[in-house]
Order: structure tokens, then C-alpha cells, then sequence
């Protein structure tokens, strides 16, 4: 698959990995799977505070084997 493939998903995430960072009412885990991303995407990534919200997009795009970052303004 290619990156537009995943594009709507990613951009979803961002918006869901934002809402999760001001509410706290959603996991990252739970943000991602509602995008469509698996549990095993998850679970390689190792995630913390200080990389919400764009870095965790950069780190997705790198995961699914992306060269080029994707970023949304």
C-alpha cells in the first residue's frame, strides 16, 4: 500500500491523538484502532508526552515504511 493508502487514517489520528492529549478520555492505543490501525502498529511504537501530537504522526508515517513525512497544517 501506498501513503495516500494510510493518509485519511493518519490525518484522523492526529485529530484523535490531539483530542486524547486535552480530554484524556481516550488511550493512544484506542485512537489508532478507531483509525484502522492494528495493535501490532501499536505496539512497536514506543510513545510518550513529549511527542504529541505531530511526532507521533512522523513516527506512524516512518513505521508503515514511509520515506517522506506528511505534514498537515
Amino acid at each position: 500500500m501506498n501513503k495516500q493508502t494510510y493518509l485519511p487514517q493518519i490525518m484522523e489520528l492526529g485529530a484523535k491523538l490531539e483530542d486524547a492529549r486535552k480530554s484524556q478520555n481516550i488511550s493512544i492505543e484506542q485512537a489508532a484502532l478507531e483509525t484502522g490501525l492494528s495493535i501490532r502498529d501499536i505496539r512497536n511504537i514506543e510513545l510518550t508526552e513529549d511527542l504529541y501530537p505531530i511526532h507521533h504522526l512522523f513516527i506512524y508515517i516512518n513505521f508503515l515504511g514511509y520515506s517522506e513525512f506528511l505534514l498537515v497544517s
